[in-house]
């Protein structure tokens, strides 16, 4: 693992257990890949019903290498390729697992890299 990843693990944790907003139980994920994880997924194609995805989605916690002026934040899940108009696997997998346990709290760390 490089310098910067490693880096990015200690703060997304430091600032999950350092947060009073995320004092409860934060249930991390690792979404770790190449150009696939970048994002290849065109936004305007995510569905808008029942829960419009091509927003953010304010029920899970999103940080990546990408993340538009968020960039190397801890924020709201949202689509969030190199460009505005792709999206990677994080979306459709958070909602799905919120979905799945509405109750539990998630964070989702998207690191790939791409050639």
């Amino acid at each position: 693992m490089n310098r910067a990843r490693r880096i990015a693990c200690v703060w997304i944790a430091l600032a999950i257990t350092t947060s009073p907003a995320l004092a409860a139980r934060v249930r991390v994920i690792l979404l770790a890949g190449q150009s696939n994880m970048e994002g290849q997924g065109q936004v305007a194609d995510l569905p808008m019903t029942p829960m419009n995805l091509q927003l953010a989605q304010t029920d899970v916690l999103l940080f990546g290498n990408n993340i538009g002026a968020e960039s190397g934040s801890l924020t709201s899940l949202q689509p969030a390729g190199t460009d505005a108009a792709w999206f990677g696997p994080e979306v459709t997998f958070g909602r799905a697992i919120a979905d799945a346990r509405p109750t539990a709290s998630y964070a989702i760390i998207n690191i790939y890299h791409a050639r």
